[in-house]
C-alpha cells in the first residue's frame, strides 16, 4: 500500500501508447508511483475489464506495474453509467461495476478508487439531481467501503453535474466522511479563484497537479492562474498524507488539452512538487521505494 506524501503520473499522460509502455515512461522520468485512468477514452485501460475480470486483471497489471518498477497508487474510472443518473437500472450496475473495480483495487493495493459524478440529466431540478447524486454516491461509497481497504474518492470537473466549489461543498456537507480526489484546474479553468476551494485540503486525500487558467483546462507551468507552491503547503498544514499526480495529457480533439508537451510539463511538475514538499519536510523520495502493484 502507498503511504504518501508520494508522487504519482497518470497512465492516459501516455494514454496513446499500451500499459506496459506507459510504465516504463513513467518510470523513465523518475516517477515510481502510478495512477491507473480507465475510462472510455484513451483505450488504454478499459473499467468494463477491470469489473469483468478483476482477479486476472490485478495479476496481470501487477506484473507489468513489477517488471516497470513502479507502484500503483490510485485507480480512476470511467463508467458510462453516470452517478448523476436515477436510473433504477444504472444504479444496480453501478454497484456492480464499483464492487469489482474495488476488489481489483483491493488486489492491487490501491487505497484510492477515484470517479467524476459525469454530467447532469435532462429534464431534472437542481433538487432531484443533487437529491440523486447523493444517493448514488452514499450507496457506491458503501459497496466500495465493504471491500475493505479501499476508499471512493470523487472529483469535481468542468462540465458536471458536481463541478462549482459551491456544489462540492454542498456534496461534502451532505456526506461527512467522504473524500475527495482534488483537481485545482478543474476549478480555475472556470476563472474560480484559489481561495474558494482551499477549504477541500482537509476533505482531500488524492490529488491531480496540473496547471490551468480561466478557460483552458491545461497549460504550460507559467502561463497558468494556480499557485501550486501555496497548494502544497495548504495541503501539508493539514497533515496531507496522500497522492500528488501529475495529470498532463494530449487529447487531439480538445484544443486546451493539445497543445502542451506532456513530458516537459510533467517533469516541471515533478521538480516542483519535490522542491515544495521538501521545503516542507514533508517530502518521500520514492525513486529507491519497493515497487508492484498486486
Amino acid at each position: 500500500m502507498v503511504t504518501g506524501p508520494v508522487i504519482a503520473c497518470t497512465t492516459h499522460s501516455f494514454g496513446v501508447v499500451p500499459l506496459a509502455a506507459a510504465f516504463r515512461i513513467i518510470r523513465a522520468l523518475e516517477i515510481e508511483a502510478v495512477d491507473l485512468v480507465a475510462a472510455t477514452y484513451p483505450e488504454q485501460l478499459d473499467p468494463y475489464v477491470l469489473a469483468t475480470r478483476p482477479d486476472a486483471e490485478a495479476e496481470r497489471i501487477g506484473n507489468l506495474a513489477a517488471d516497470a518498477g513502479v507502484t500503483l497508487s490510485g485507480c480512476f474510472v470511467g463508467f458510462k453509467e453516470r452517478l448523476s443518473s436515477p436510473d433504477p437500472a444504472d444504479c444496480g450496475r453501478r454497484l456492480e461495476l464499483f464492487g469489482a473495480v474495488a476488489c481489483f483495487c483491493q488486489r492491487c493495493r490501491i487505497a484510492h478508487l477515484q470517479v467524476g459524478i459525469g454530467r447532469a440529466e435532462p429534464g431534472m431540478t437542481d433538487q432531484q439531481q443533487f437529491a440523486a447524486i447523493v444517493e448514488n454516491v452514499r450507496a457506491i461509497k458503501k459497496e466500495v467501503a465493504a471491500v475493505g481497504g479501499v476508499e471512493l474518492l470523487v472529483e469535481a470537473q468542468r462540465g458536471a453535474a458536481i463541478h462549482t466549489p459551491a456544489e462540492l461543498a454542498r456534496l461534502l456537507e451532505e456526506i461527512p466522511d467522504l473524500r475527495i480526489n482534488h483537481d485545482p484546474g478543474q476549478f480555475a479553468c472556470q476563472g474560480f479563484d484559489q481561495a474558494t476551494y482551499e477549504r477541500f485540503y482537509q476533505r482531500t486525500a488524492h490529488i491531480h497537479m496540473r496547471q490551468a487558467r480561466p478557460g483552458a483546462l491545461q497549460t504550460e507551468l507559467e502561463q497558468g492562474t494556480v499557485d501550486f507552491a501555496r497548494v502544497i503547503a495548504g495541503l501539508q498544514a493539514t497533515g496531507f498524507d496522500g497522492v500528488y499526480a501529475t495529470e498532463y495529457v494530449h487529447f487531439a480533439w480538445a484544443p486546451d488539452c493539445a497543445t502542451v508537451d506532456v513530458v516537459t510539463e510533467t517533469v516541471r511538475m515533478r521538480d516542483l512538487i519535490r522542491a515544495e514538499l521538501a521545503a516542507a519536510g514533508g517530502g518521500r523520495d520514492r525513486r529507491r521505494s519497493s515497487s508492484g502493484g498486486s
